[in-house]
């Protein structure tokens, strides 16, 4: 069940917020617990909170042509940024750190082996995928090259 939040103006938390929001005064309370602040973890009675899955949201066909041709409509690197997105499926974060020799044009893919999620003083913070993989290699499409011209 989850409650008003004020900063959002009476918006409710989600699922995931309150999962978190849980885990992190548990931890705070086996640490007093730990430390003798406390006698007993005020929560040990309770069960843990769960996350409902959601199904999640997709475009169809006709979505996707409708994006597209709103794409031309705005600066190449808008069309490419969010067109290299959709196609490969990449975060955002790996999308803008994709360099040229990340993309082989013959044989149709894309290399992925860094990501750029922050920003550190202005610098861009230049770091591994999410997953730690070492690199991960993304076929693009055929109609591709229709897409993006």
């Amino acid at each position: 069940m989850s409650k008003p939040n004020a900063s959002n103006r009476g918006k409710t938390l989600s699922d995931s917020t309150i999962y978190e929001f849980d885990k992190t005064l548990r931890v705070i309370f086996n640490k007093a617990v730990e430390w003798q602040v406390i006698k007993e973890h005020p929560l040990k009675n309770f069960s843990r909170p769960r996350i409902r899955k959601r199904m999640m949201k997709t475009y169809n066909e006709e979505d996707f042509m409708d994006m597209i041709k709103a794409l031309y409509k705005k600066a190449i690197v808008w069309r490419m940024f969010f067109l290299t997105s959709a196609l490969s499926g990449m975060r955002r974060s790996e999308v803008i750190a994709l360099q040229w020799k990340d993309i082989n044009f013959d044989e149709q893919y894309l290399r992925l082996k860094r990501s750029i999620p922050i920003r550190v003083d202005g610098t861009p913070h230049i770091k591994g995928t999410k997953t730690d993989e070492h690199e991960r290699i993304i076929y693009m499409p055929e109609c591709a090259g229709m897409v993006y011209g």
